[in-house]
Parts: C-alpha cells; structure tokens; sequence
C-alpha cells in the first residue's frame, strides 16, 4: 500500500509540474484550447517566458481559399518569438522566426484553403512582450 501511495503521489507530481510546462500559459495553452482570431482584426495578447508563458494558440475559420498573411507586432522588439501555421489536422504549412534586431514586427504568408487553420505562437528563453496579431486572406 505504501508503493502505491508513492507512485501515486509521484504520477500527481509529474502531471502538474515537471510534465506540464505550459501550466502557467493560460487557457489558449493547447491547440484544442485555441482563441479565435478574427479576420481582418488586430488582437492583443502577451507571452512571457520567464513566469512560464511560452505559448499561445489561435484558430482562424477560412471560408475561401487564398493566401494567408499573418502580420504581427511586438511591443518588446528584442524578444525572440516564433509564429507557426497548422492545418486542421495538426501539418504544419508555415513558419516564422522574429530575433532580436529584426525590428517590431514579422509577416508570414502561406497559401490556405477553406477551414480552421491554428497558429501558434511560442516565446524563446527569457522573452517576454505583448503582440498584437493579424490575419488576411486575398
């Protein structure tokens, strides 16, 4: 009974520390938590890497195809973030890297077609800064 208590209290410890990393990242942690990203609008939302913010999830419903354009602004220029596209069933399409140096903003395009597309947006080590993101589809 004693083995089992500490596996049991072990399994507790791996789920809600040591194997949850995005604990602290909110409720658009996951893919299937995903905001959703109005066409045509600016949203704001914020990352911060060092309280365990790394990642944020929007999904996006097409209803044309065409060719995506993520614009995005960081309010911290130097903060190293990374803009992915996925397919409705996880394949990535596109990706985008902003480093320190590469000025407030990053633009990404790929081509889409009708559906729910999801982006994610993930802070490297130590970055942390609001954004405001942008989806078009021409």
């Amino acid at each position: 009974m004693k083995t089992a208590t500490r596996c049991v209290g072990a399994l507790a410890i791996c789920l809600g520390v040591a194997c949850a990393p995005e604990r602290t990242s909110g409720p658009d942690a996951d893919r299937h938590t995903a905001s959703y990203l109005d066409l045509g609008r600016w949203a704001s939302d914020s990352l911060d890497a060092s309280a365990g913010d790394t990642t944020d999830w929007k999904v996006l419903v097409i209803e044309d195809t065409g060719f995506l354009t993520l614009e995005m602004v960081l309010d911290v220029p130097s903060a190293d973030i990374t803009v992915e596209v996925f397919d409705r069933f996880g394949k990535p399409m596109a990706r985008g890297n902003h480093r320190s140096g590469d000025g407030p903003q990053l633009k990404l395009t790929t081509d889409v077609g009708i559906g729910k597309i999801f982006i994610r947006v993930t802070a490297g080590s130590g970055s942390k800064t609001g954004y405001t993101i942008k989806a078009s589809v021409r």
